[in-house]
């Protein structure tokens, strides 16, 4: 017999004397009232296996003696688990369950499973103030208890607010593991953080893994992470940090966790409702196929009862069918015959689950009814059926055959669409659910002659998107910075009985514009400046996230019938697509059938000769077609052109009344760091501005980064998800203190000032208005830099603006300060226009020669100085410097004294 420690004997005896002084009416416990249990992990990585009673159930009795159990890194394959009442081995799971062995595995969110906890908090803190200017944490009840993650059946979700929430696991692991999690983040205004700690509250994990990437619409990412032996703590965090408390965020969904390199498995898991296992050792249970069901455990997949009844994949119950409605069918055109006549199809929306034979039911309409086809889109022909861009060197107007263009001239190349018979060349549907259902189609929008329209029948949480992807743009590579690259115009209406909201999206997830509820006909253009492949993205979704599912997580159809209509997409100066008309090459200019060879940089097509000419000096190209003089644009006042690319400060500026500064003491990166502030739900944050005032052209701009994101490098055109590059730039900087990483976290990067628009003293200036702020003493500076970012957002349609004024004070030495208008919270009132103000020594004109009496000493031994005193008569205040002044007298000397 293997030798037992005293230490296990008073464990075993100080139970049963627990049990017999809790427990005196209960009866003595009999073998079968034991069950085994293993016990902690001894410092070898041994332990052992004891019997103890169900508690409460009976009272004393004699355990058998304790037995030597398995190793602590011991554990099963996947399918098996440790039969630990019995034979200490692994043996397969039964049908009607599965295993990952030495795992956990969570991906049924009906409740919050065991072992997780939700937390959700706030950040308090009385020196900060709100974003948009009310009151603080101290004046103000803030609430995030109601805020935590949700459990809604096939995942779970956090609250769509503004509040920090996080869900937390807590696992020992036996051997190094790993944890894999299926995820959905959509949201740029929702920070979601990743984080594993030890026992002793240390984060270890890799920081790649820290700030998961974001997601497209509908697509779910999963995550692998590799986990240490011992405690693991494991937290999915998210912060929203939008400024506005009006506005509301996305969640994030989680709809699969796994860990593996945990203790053994005592016991399988029961497969879920709507899946089954029919077989042993099952490391994963199958979906149900359609119209057959299964509650938890199943062995197999039982079918409705009578054709009366249906079920989707994976379904718990089977449902009656319901009568067919106008929504359970779509109308199609066939491709133009012959005769260029097209048939209107009606289809049943697959699966079908409705029933024509009930009451109230409809029939599906008959189909084959001809009708005379559209014409063409712009740009394109008929041939073999089907509509197709014009071959190189053509154009058309849709209706009839292509043409070629003249000689010297090209086509005018872009996407037009407004005949919608067949989904257009590189655009595509989606209809994109948070789990498998929700889809009336698979594509969900829906192709109906004059225009498409988002469908009917779909779930309220489903999102249905436009993408129309654009390969590039023709000729802009030697144009301007401000240059119009090309626009995207569209026209649509919402008919809507919810909040329902299209959003017009650029690339992966800058929102331009978004639309809420019932929507009249409207049409919208934007305009681009980037010659880089774009995609751009209409989604549509009926209502607020949250009221999309019931309390118990059950999606809702309540909106089926609201719908999105697009009537007409155009984009203009594509590489791809057809022409409607031919424009003018410069004259020797070869044509390759798609595009002139551009004229050179700086350089203009003059229609009259069809010659190109060279901007007059001081100007820049600022149309993606330069034809004739007024495509050159004159540099702002103060600025001066850089090969006609843009415009910059070179630091130095004379004023009408000859007057004259020098910056150059002023030039470089500079970082200033805004008011403490807090959002709508108490996270606290401030900003942090990077700036580049003036110097060389070749080195002007400065770079605001993110840290919340995946890694990348700074694109051409200087944004990308980690950030931007422009003359002045923001980012918001959220504290250690309000995060779990221990390190500031930086995200939102925008910029503030792309090109530099003039240097001037005039406080009135285009668009711009220097004297909305000041200083403490009301001054409102001598020289006024004024900067505008091209970028639109739907919070600033017309881009940003920045003005950065300067004030002259001499005992303000070196570079002096950047300061905040008392009057604007964080440099602004409205989040598009912002205002410095930077007290320098170096802001003060320099003095003129003019500006000095001139005082000649007595001759002393052949020498005779001369001493430059500022003149009374001078009333400004001007910044001396050194001036080498030849005045040669007796014995070739000269002094100066300033």
């Amino acid at each position: 017999m293997a030798f037992i420690p005293k230490a296990w004997l008073l464990l075993v005896a100080l139970i049963v004397c627990i049990l017999v002084a809790s427990s005196a009416d209960l009866s003595t416990c009999k073998p079968q009232d034991f069950h085994y249990e293993f016990t902690e992990c001894d410092p070898k990585g041994g332990r052992w296996r004891v019997q103890v009673p169900t508690p409460g159930a009976c009272k004393g009795g004699t355990p058998k003696p304790p037995v030597r159990g398995k190793e602590c890194s011991f554990s099963c394959e996947s399918g098996q688990f440790l039969d630990v009442q019995g034979d200490q081995e692994c043996h397969p799971c039964p049908t009607g369950t599965y295993s990952l062995g030495g795992g956990v595995r969570f991906e049924n969110w009906d409740d919050v499973p065991e072992g997780f906890q939700l937390a959700s908090d706030s950040v308090q803190d009385s020196e900060w103030d709100y974003w948009d200017g009310s009151k603080g944490p101290a004046d103000v009840d803030l609430n995030c208890t109601q805020s935590a993650w949700l459990p809604r059946g096939a995942f779970i979700s956090s609250t769509p607010d503004l509040c920090s929430q996080s869900l937390i696991f807590s696992a020992k692991l036996v051997k190094p593991g790993k944890v894999t999690y299926t995820y959905q983040h959509t949201d740029t205004n929702v920070l979601f953080n990743f984080l594993v700690q030890n026992d002793e509250c240390r984060s270890y994990a890799d920081t790649t893994y820290k700030w998961p990437r974001r997601t497209e619409t509908g697509e779910w990412s999963t995550v692998e992470v590799p986990l240490k032996t011992g405690q693991n703590i494991i937290y999915w965090k998210t912060m929203g940090i939008i400024f506005d408390r009006q506005q509301s965020t996305k969640p994030v969904l989680i709809k699969r966790i796994e860990l593996t390199g945990v203790a053994y498995t005592s016991e399988c898991t029961a497969c879920s409702n709507g899946t089954y296992a029919d077989v042993e050792g099952m490391t994963e249970c199958r979906a149900c196929a359609a119209d057959t069901f299964a509650v938890r455990g199943a062995r197999e997949c039982t079918p409705c009862g009578s054709d009366k009844e249906y079920a989707v994949v994976g379904s718990s119950a089977c449902l009656a069918r319901p009568p067919c409605t106008m929504r359970d069918y779509f109308q199609t055109h066939t491709a133009c015959d012959e005769n260029k006549e097209t048939q209107i199809m009606y289809q049943w929306i697959k699966p079908k689950v409705c029933l024509e034979d009930l009451e109230g039911a409809v029939h599906l309409p008959a189909s084959g009814v001809k009708t005379s086809c559209p014409p063409c889109n712009l740009g394109m022909y008929y041939t073999n059926s089907t509509c197709e861009f014009c071959p190189p060197n053509t154009f058309s107007n849709g209706n009839q055959p292509c043409r070629p263009c003249q000689a010297s001239t090209t086509p005018d190349r872009g996407l037009s669409y407004k005949w919608w018979n067949t989904m257009p060349p590189f655009l595509t549907a989606d209809c994109f659910p948070n789990d498998d259902t929700g889809c009336a189609t698979p594509t969900g929008w829906q192709l109906a002659g004059d225009h498409i329209h988002s469908g009917t029948g779909h779930a309220d949480d489903v999102y249905l998107v436009l993408s129309l992807t654009v390969s590039g743009f023709r000729s802009v590579t030697q144009l301007g910075t401000k240059a119009e690259v090309g626009r995207v115009t569209f026209e649509f209406e919402l008919q809507c009985t919810s909040d329902c909201i299209l959003f017009f999206i650029k690339d992966k997830d800058m929102v331009i514009k978004s639309w809420t509820g019932d929507t009249k006909t409207t049409h919208f253009s934007y305009v681009f400046y980037s010659d880089k492949p774009t995609i751009f993205r209409w989604a549509f979704t009926k209502t607020q996230w949250d009221k999309a599912f019931t309390i118990t997580g059950k999606k809702k159809y309540d909106f089926a019938d609201d719908m999105a209509i697009i009537r007409s997409i155009a984009v203009t100066n594509t590489k791809d697509g057809g022409a409607s008309a031919c424009k003018p090459c410069p004259l020797g200019s070869p044509n390759d059938g798609n595009s002139c060879i551009p004229c050179p940089a700086g350089n203009y097509i003059d229609t009259k000769t069809s010659k190109c000419k060279e901007c007059p000096s001081n100007t820049v190209v600022q149309e993606s077609n330069p034809y004739d003089l007024k495509s050159c644009e004159k540099c702002g006042s103060g600025t001066r052109a850089k090969d006609h690319q843009f415009c910059y400060s070179d630091c130095k500026l004379t004023l009408p009344n000859q007057q004259t500064f020098d910056f150059s003491a002023l030039q470089g990166w500079h970082s200033m760091r805004g008011s403490n502030l807090f959002t709508g739900s108490g996270t606290a944050f401030y900003h942090s501005f990077n700036l580049s005032l003036c110097g060389s052209p070749d080195d002007y701009s400065v770079i605001c980064t993110n840290n919340a994101t995946s890694g990348g490098v700074l694109e051409d055109d200087g944004v990308n998800e980690d950030g931007v590059k422009a003359a002045i730039c923001r980012t918001t900087v959220i504290p250690s203190s309000s995060t779990d990483g221990g390190h500031a976290l930086t995200a939102q990067s925008v910029s503030l000032g792309d090109h530099l628009v003039a240097v001037t003293n005039e406080t009135l200036y285009e668009k711009f208005n220097a004297e909305l702020t000041s200083l403490a003493n009301g001054d409102t500076g001598t020289v006024h830099f004024y900067f505008h970012s091209l970028s639109s957002t739907q919070a600033c349609p017309d881009g940003r603006n920045t003005i950065i004024s300067m004030h002259c004070n001499l005992t303000y030495t070196g570079k002096g300060a950047i300061l905040m208008p008392a009057s604007y919270l964080d440099g602004t009132s409205d989040g598009c226009t912002f205002h410095f103000h930077w007290v320098s020594m170096y802001s003060c004109p320099i003095c003129a020669e003019s500006d000095y009496a001139v005082v000649m000493e007595q001759c002393k031994k052949g020498v005779q100085n001369t001493h430059y005193i500022k003149a009374k008569w001078v009333n400004i205040v001007c910044r001396q410097i050194v001036h080498i002044l030849e005045l040669f007298v007796t014995g070739g000397f000269f002094a100066t004294d300033f």
